[in-house]
């Protein structure tokens, strides 16, 4: 379970580098079979090669055998690594409890942010992308009767690589890209020859964001 040989099992610790050292102590806390397993700095003392590889291998883990792990650490990437949930304390008082991604999006006071530092929020901000931020304002459309020519123009001057197909009244029936067109350009002449019927749809709610598929239908 911690990636040593069997033979290792005849070996006294002093014969064991620090970091076979404590994958023994990992396998240790963990043949007691507990449900909640308390880890205190336990890689604080190890090079940062071996400390990420315990990481992952504690990581694994607890993930592969379900256990409650309450890990101490001061170090935030080993938090923010690991955890699935954080706790930041100070003088004995908890400041925040959050998941990893919502400490960094939202900390709670400025004692919060200079533990995470501005480099990791600043990086947290980058990967975080909002429907809003993608969706378009004023989707480009075209109906299914219009030909070729007039969709490649139609991106061309919208500076669009795909188009959602809508009948008069204004419903979604389907959707072209430029990637169908340039495929079946030559043996097609109209919208609805090429048209995909399976479009993609975003519902928000209070709770949750869910992308849904689905499929067109003549009589939707």
């Amino acid at each position: 379970m911690v990636d040593l040989p069997v033979d290792y099992l005849d070996r006294y610790p002093a014969e064991l580098s620090g970091g076979q050292q404590q994958r023994i102590g990992v396998i240790r806390a963990l043949a007691a079979n507990q449900d909640l397993i308390l880890m205190d700095e336990p890689f604080g003392a190890l090079d940062p090669i071996t400390r990420e590889s315990l990481q992952d291998l504690v990581k694994n883990l607890q993930q592969t055998l379900g256990k409650t792990v309450v890990f101490v650490t001061h170090d935030m990437d080993e938090a923010l690594k690991l955890a699935t949930k954080i706790v930041v304390m100070d003088g004995g008082h908890i400041i925040q409890t959050a998941t990893p991604t919502a400490l960094l999006q939202h900390p709670a006071t400025p004692f919060v942010r200079e533990l995470i530092g501005e480099e990791r929020l600043i990086q947290a901000r980058a990967d975080v992308t909002t429907v809003g931020a993608i969706m378009l304002k004023d989707p480009v459309s075209i109906t299914p009767g219009k030909s070729l020519v007039e969709a490649i123009k139609l991106m061309r001057d919208r500076r669009v690589d795909t188009l959602l197909v809508v009948d008069d009244n204004g419903y979604l029936k389907g959707f072209i890209d430029i990637e169908s067109l340039t495929r079946q350009y030559a043996k097609s002449t109209a919208v609805a020859d090429i048209m995909q019927k399976k479009a993609f749809f975003t519902f928000r709610s209070l709770r949750s964001c869910v992308i849904r598929s689905t499929a067109f239908s003549s009589a939707d």
